[in-house]
């Protein structure tokens, strides 16, 4: 197994047994395109067998899974899965576990070619280190707070090799590939209503068509959408209550998978009921200006409201905000991004 995702799999601090036994055993395994296949069958099975699977477990089974379907060529999948791991090790609730988790999925886009979504994870994962050693020093753990200086140093060799290798392609003068992958708003369109007795309008469940928007102009200037989840299509329906918001200020600028930066705007679903792990807005109960009534953007985590961002700001207490929807999307300016 690739030693890169090796080092940062022992490193993590598991409490499950089972979890830990899984852990213990990783670095003896040796992945074949059989062995690959016999795990993805094994650890679906688990998963339809486990209505209520141990959330520790659950996250490094995933790790596990990437790294089969890299053997196999599934690269697509492997990022897919990446997205569901990090998602667990939110609900977790462990900055440290989660800062290697980034740190994993920056390897992985890494040498997927993804370079700037690597740059994205890799820096959010130094970010929570970095926190995670402010705390340690606090409570006098010296020899944590020590090992996240050495992982951090790692982290920060990593994104050196990828910046050398993204200037020396700004330098080369050919085209290349949108910094963040596009998405496009799609809304289904429907058969003809039929007025029932009743005067109410039965619609036919078959989608006949599809209404694509693949870009928006704001005071005149060209945005392109990027989905906060895997995939290039933002998915609207019927149900959803939806906002654009523009952004201002930069507690968001190093969030995964893009960065939300003064200027952007967000697409946020009113309706949908959030989840640990998700970008939400909400509404501050006693807000430090007036402008902040409005709404903030921020980490749904069970921690707080947690900021992704170069600058230290502090957790926000879920009882001092209310959520008011989930934040679907990012419009960034063409020009910024390619």
């Amino acid at each position: 197994m690739n030693s890169d995702f090796i080092e940062i799999i022992r490193r993590l601090r598991l409490h499950d047994p089972a979890a830990a036994n899984l852990q213990g055993r990783i670095p003896s395994l040796r992945i074949s395109a059989q062995t690959a296949r016999s795990i993805l069958n094994q650890y679906a099975s688990l998963e339809n067998d486990n209505e209520d699977p141990n959330l520790e477990f659950q996250a490094l089974s995933k790790l596990v899974c990437i790294l089969a379907n890299q053997q196999l060529g599934e690269q697509e999948t492997a990022t897919a899965i990446a997205d569901e791991a990090l998602d667990v090790s939110r609900w977790i609730g462990d900055d440290f576990n989660e800062a290697l988790v980034h740190w994993f999925l920056g390897r992985l886009h890494r040498n997927g070619g993804d370079q700037s979504r690597a740059l994205t994870e890799l820096s959010e994962a130094l970010r929570l280190l970095e926190s995670c050693a402010v705390l340690y020093e606090s409570e006098s753990d010296y020899k944590k707070h020590e090992e996240c200086g050495t992982l951090g140093r790692k982290i920060r060799q990593d994104l050196n090799s990828i910046r050398a290798i993204e200037k020396n392609k700004r330098n080369d003068g050919t085209t290349h590939p949108p910094r963040y992958p596009r998405a496009n708003l799609v809304y289904g369109v429907f058969d003809v209503g039929h007025a029932s007795t009743v005067g109410r309008f039965i619609f036919d469940d078959e989608c006949i068509g599809q209404l694509v928007i693949e870009s928006v102009k704001f005071n005149d200037i060209p945005h392109h959408f990027h989905h906060l989840r895997a995939g290039n299509e933002v998915q609207l329906t019927s149900s959803g209550d939806y906002r654009l918001l523009r952004i201002e200020g930069d507690s968001m600028d190093l969030s995964t998978p893009i960065p939300i930066e003064p200027g952007d705007y967000i697409l946020a679903d009113l309706a949908l009921t959030p989840q640990y792990g998700q970008i939400v807005i909400a509404d501050l109960a006693n807000p430090p200006t007036p402008q902040e009534r409005a709404c903030v953007i921020k980490r749904f985590t069970n921690k707080g409201l947690r900021s992704e961002s170069r600058k230290p700001y502090e957790n926000i207490p879920l009882q001092e905000a209310k959520i008011r929807g989930v934040v679907l999307a990012v419009a960034k300016p063409s020009a910024r991004v390619g």
